[in-house]
């Protein structure tokens, strides 16, 4: 039978529930009660949310942290938070960053573009590396960082979708040094700068994605897996972006199912690269 956190998972994002098969039994049921909560409440608030359904928001994932009931979702997280020992503080983090789209959107710094990716998805990453049992003291960067490159990932690939959500997350220092009006992003005369601020942020998602990768040597070689497949699937739409060029801004990119099957080949070599890191990385340990 399938349950609501698969169904959410499966529907909501058919990338994360294809990398989350690869997770050990109850690491994927996890994973995918932690991907409900996020899904409802990113549901809510890009339904048009507002700041007071945002702070109910807030009250319901704060009562599931504390305690079991029957509000499913947000009881469920509670589970998950507590099973694992993830700090409370983290989904509400999560939910801080939600308050920048409970109205018009305009990043001013990359900095300020920087805090949002961590509050919406670096977080994210943290509460994985709880949850798939990471050697934390070493791996929170680089789950912080796997993160924000697949929130970067987003942003370039929804630029058509948000402007129309009268949402800019291109941070506006970059948008002056290109000259761009902001008030017609995407009018046909400043399609090519603005793609080619696409560009800068798909390269700064690559490092990031880079900076990911690094900690796979600290995970479980099952969760190595997923999180490889789900950064090689994802990292695939920037490559794709960059390939369609400037007509990218004109439609939603995806990765296809055979591309995906492909992809997974991609994840299972970056985990067998990890092995050498891996050992080195224990021996260390073993001699401290």
């Amino acid at each position: 039978m399938k349950t609501a956190a698969k169904k959410a998972i499966e529907e909501g994002s058919k990338s994360f529930y294809l990398a989350s098969l690869f997770f050990d039994r109850q690491t994927k049921a996890d994973c995918w009660a932690l991907y409900r909560w996020c899904r409802h409440c990113d549901d809510v608030i890009d339904n048009g949310g507002s700041s007071v359904d945002l702070e109910e928001l807030k009250i319901r994932t704060v009562n599931g942290l504390r305690a079991p009931s029957d509000d499913e979702i947000f009881s469920d997280l509670g589970k998950v938070c507590r099973r694992h020992g993830i700090p409370a503080q983290f989904p509400l983090e999560l939910l801080a960053g939600f308050k920048k789209d409970t109205s018009s959107v305009r990043i001013k710094t990359e900095s300020e573009l920087d805090t949002y990716a961590y509050q919406v998805a670096g977080v994210v990453g943290l509460m994985m590396s709880y949850l798939m049992k990471a050697d934390l003291a070493v791996a929170k960067e680089a789950a912080v960082s796997l993160g924000n490159a697949m929130q970067l990932t987003n942003i370039a690939r929804d630029i058509k979708e948000d402007y129309q959500k009268d949402r800019i997350y291109l941070p506006g220092t970059w948008l002056e040094e290109e000259h761009i009006d902001s008030a017609q992003l995407l009018h046909e005369g400043q399609r090519d700068k603005v793609f080619s601020l696409v560009q800068r942020l798909l390269k700064k998602a690559d490092a990031l994605y880079e900076e990911g990768r690094q900690g796979l040597k600290y995970l479980p070689v099952r969760s190595a897996l997923a999180v490889a497949i789900a950064a090689a699937v994802y990292s695939q739409i920037g490559h794709k972006i960059l390939k369609l060029g400037p007509a990218s801004l004109e439609s939603r990119i995806y990765v296809s199912l055979p591309q995906k099957i492909l992809l997974i080949g991609r994840g299972i070599f970056w985990v067998i690269q990890s092995f050498s890191q891996r050992l080195v990385f224990w021996r260390s340990n073993a001699k401290a």
